[in-house]
């Protein structure tokens, strides 16, 4: 089943990208960073004209989250007065593919300040074995 959503996504992605094969991109880039309590994001992401202010952005990151939780466990007797409790921790690290396909728009200002807005969807894959 995953498989097979998998395999869906992918072929969505594909016949959704054709028609930027006859667009030329106006801007290629490499990002990639690295945060103690996020983890490491690598990937491009290219920027087709749609207009003065409109333009379309497919990105594809390679993502690696770490993550921390504690989980508590609550045992109540029922001669007792109190709650008893146990915890454990548990570290775990998550590992995705992160498609977001963005719109930007540039809003129209002069001057130093030229601010951005950016919208549209997002898929991940996550890539660990679960």
């Amino acid at each position: 089943m995953k498989k097979q959503i998998s395999n869906i996504v992918s072929i969505c992605i594909i016949v959704l990208s054709l028609p930027l094969f006859t667009l030329q991109a106006s801007e290629f880039s490499i990002k990639a960073g690295y945060q103690s309590h996020q983890g490491v994001k690598a990937g491009i992401s290219l920027g087709f004209d749609l207009g003065d202010y409109l333009q379309l952005q497919p990105e594809v990151y390679y993502s690696q989250r770490q993550y921390s939780h504690t989980v508590y466990h609550f045992d109540m007797n029922g001669t007792e007065p109190y709650v008893q409790t146990t915890t454990s921790e548990s570290e775990d690290t998550i590992r995705t593919i992160e498609i977001p396909l963005l719109l930007k728009f540039r809003v129209p200002l002069t001057g130093v300040i030229k601010p951005v807005l950016f919208a549209g969807p997002y898929v991940a894959i996550n890539l660990n074995e679960r």
